[in-house]
């Protein structure tokens, strides 16, 4: 076995250590964290710049270990690399969520309607302020289409803000 294939097989096995560990924060909340971000852009980009840095390290080490240009070190890079980004992202939006210790700010909004599709979660489309945002239904269990509720948003422990709550009205 060549130095190459050596690395080649560690890289593969961290990414899969990596991604697995990514589904069990998914799992342990990261998809519906995900889910109550107001905007989750900067969350995105900087979790895909480090994406995209682990691919071009998984692919520097293993260049530097053997002849360049083999598919599989392409492929090994690849996977290591959207590993990295899944799992940093549902870390994030876990942080931010649950080490956030600020003070809701309320907000009203109008629930504008529902969505129901064949596959994935039900969701509910606000607006506040003249802004449109989409959030997951459950958050708005016992609205119906045209009432005004208040939006409870946090700041995030990362800065960035997510939607705690939603009061309907008649709800405690």
């Amino acid at each position: 076995m060549s130095a190459r294939t050596r690395v080649e097989d560690r890289i593969t096995n961290a990414g899969a250590v990596s991604f697995g560990l990514a589904l069990v924060a998914w799992y342990a909340g990261g998809s519906g964290s995900l889910d109550r971000l107001v905007d989750g852009s900067p969350l995105f980009w900087a979790c895909g710049g480090l994406g995209v840095a682990a691919t071009l390290f998984a692919l520097l080490v293993q260049v530097q270990a053997g002849k360049p240009g083999h598919s599989k070190a392409f492929g090994n890079a690849a996977f290591f690399g959207v590993a990295i980004l899944f799992i940093s992202l549902m870390l994030a939006a876990l942080g931010n969520r649950f080490a956030d210790r600020s003070a809701a700010r309320t907000h009203p909004a109008e629930v504008l309607g529902f969505k129901h599709p064949s596959k994935g979660p039900k969701r509910v489309t606000l607006e506040a302020q003249g802004q449109r945002s989409t959030q997951d239904a459950e958050l708005a269990e016992g609205c119906v289409e045209g009432d005004l509720v208040i939006v409870e948003v946090r700041d995030g422990a990362l800065g960035q803000p997510w939607v705690s709550r939603l009061r309907c009205p008649g709800s405690k």
